[in-house]
């Protein structure tokens, strides 16, 4: 029941969908040792609500664009449109990323 609240909640903060091994992992970082928690579920839910990037796991963060994106398959520049496709997946990640974090 915790790990399907983990998985909905930080999906619904940070659009990014972990696995039950993830959430699991998350209670147990969060709940471990714990014995004056009344209400696990909510206070697991507000603490990754407070800080929803600190338990996404790093395989599932977006990392920079691949370099095929910015070189050709040859090693050669790629071309202007190639280009502007990488930089603007790369605004998208920045917005995303300043989303979560405001």
């Amino acid at each position: 029941m915790i790990e399907n609240a983990i998985v909905q909640t930080i999906l619904a903060e940070t659009r990014v969908r972990i696995t039950a091994a993830d959430a699991a992992r998350i209670r147990h970082e969060l709940l471990d040792g714990r014995t004056d928690i009344e209400r696990p579920v909510v206070y697991v839910t507000r603490s990754i609500r407070n800080d929803p990037q600190r338990f996404v796991p790093a395989s599932a963060r977006p990392g920079p664009p691949p370099v095929a994106q910015v070189l050709a398959t040859d090693g050669r520049p790629a071309s202007d449109a190639t280009r502007r496709a990488a930089v603007e997946q790369v605004r998208a990640q920045l917005a995303r990323s300043r989303r979560a974090n405001s």
